[in-house]
């Protein structure tokens, strides 16, 4: 049968060209797109943030700003409560239910500020989301 026609394949009529389902055939996962020199950059320096504790977001930022005293961190304090403005990373807090906590991030500005503040609960440790201009937490005294 070696002729002149086409080419058979062993994928009979399969329409997408993979192989069929329990054909022992393996499919690594992986997409044809080479690690660049940028790529290797961006890594070591994600590993490095994350080594000194500072979140990095997709896009390569930091997500903090280059002077903490900017006017737009001091103009996000105006919108919420006195017991929570200015506060930063690493700040103590109570709150009424969870008890006292560590502030381990700050997402968000103004109005939307969000802490992620790590309370031990029932001797666990966990971390919670709280929206500073609504929960019922303040700032410990230091």
């Amino acid at each position: 049968r070696g002729g002149g026609g086409p080419a058979r394949s062993d994928y009979a009529d399969d329409d997408d060209f993979a192989p069929p389902v329990g054909a022992g055939t393996r499919r690594t996962g992986k997409l044809g797109r080479v690690e660049t020199p940028k790529d290797r950059a961006e890594a070591r320096r994600a590993k490095r943030l994350s080594e000194r504790g500072r979140p990095t977001r997709l896009d390569g930022s930091t997500g903090r700003a280059e002077d903490p005293e900017s006017p737009a961190e001091a103009a996000a304090g105006e919108d919420l409560p006195a017991a929570v403005a200015g506060i930063r990373v690493g700040d103590t807090v109570l709150h009424d239910s969870y008890g006292t906590g560590t502030v381990v991030g700050l997402e968000g500005r103004g109005r939307s500020l969000t802490a992620r503040v790590e309370f031990t609960i029932d001797g666990a440790p966990a971390t919670k989301r709280l929206m500073l201009r609504y929960a019922p937490v303040t700032r410990a005294p230091q």
